[in-house]
């Protein structure tokens, strides 16, 4: 059964509170009552098996009687960077690498991206709605850490800073057709032959400029190419994370 989503406010000693739309969902939705057991996370790697001790008009009480964590999460640290795409296409990448395991997301504007954010209302509300998107898939597929997204940004600035603040334990890897055989290797075996932790840079799109191929290497990624055929971006980035992520299943 998915869990549902407790805010950590909301906890307090041997019990928790739901209220809101979380409340509305138990209640009105899954018509949950008095002695119903069900498990909630609070996001940051708890997850709460509850009885509820009471389900009122406005909140539901829920008594906390097994305490469980790091449930769902794998054990290797994914960042996908995603070159923004039109549509709902960002919003289904998503929500597939959060079912897959990915821990965190940067959303990247490239020359070739066909959404660009300039106003600081537009990325607020891009921002909201991807964390409901990462919030329901994290609840439907199990996991108890919800998964970081930063605000949109310039592959540039992305770039710089992930070159300042990335260990030297840390691979760098951007997905590109165009990349040689001896990187193309090197790429594959850090995607999946490590336990490293692993930033991949998957473009918009029409993939990225010959410039920012270069700008990438520049900063210490390796391009690399996966399989024969040219796949869109948003399968790309899921299969990516997948090749990642659910090792232990192979």
């Amino acid at each position: 059964m998915p869990f549902h989503f407790v805010e950590i406010m909301d906890i307090r000693g041997d019990s928790l509170t739901l209220s809101g739309a979380e409340h509305k969902h138990v209640t009105k939705v899954m018509r949950r009552k008095k002695g119903d057991r069900l498990s909630l996370t609070d996001g940051a790697g708890l997850v709460f098996d509850c009885v509820i001790s009471r389900a009122g008009v406005k909140e539901t009480i829920l008594e906390i009687i097994n305490t469980r964590r790091n449930v769902g999460e794998p054990d290797r640290q994914v960042t996908m960077a995603i070159g923004i795409s039109t549509g709902s296409k960002f919003d289904q990448i998503l929500q597939m690498c959060v079912e897959v395991g990915v821990s965190a997301f940067v959303p990247v504007m490239t020359a070739k991206c066909k959404v660009q954010f300039e106003e600081p209302q537009k990325i607020q509300r891009k921002l909201k709605r991807w964390r409901e998107v990462i919030k329901a898939a994290l609840k439907q597929c199990e996991r108890s850490r919800l998964p970081e997204i930063a605000p949109p940004q310039a592959l540039e600035a992305f770039l710089m800073s992930t070159n300042q603040s990335s260990n030297s334990n840390t691979i760098r890897l951007i997905a590109e057709p165009s990349a040689g055989r001896a990187e193309s290797r090197e790429g594959l075996q850090g995607l999946t032959d490590s336990n490293e932790n692993l930033i991949v840079l998957v473009g918009p799109e029409s993939g990225f400029a010959p410039e920012e191929v270069t700008l990438a290497t520049d900063n210490g990624f390796t391009a690399f190419r996966f399989g024969q055929s040219i796949l869109r971006a948003e399968t790309a980035a899921v299969s990516l994370a997948s090749l990642a992520l659910l090792r232990d299943s192979r």
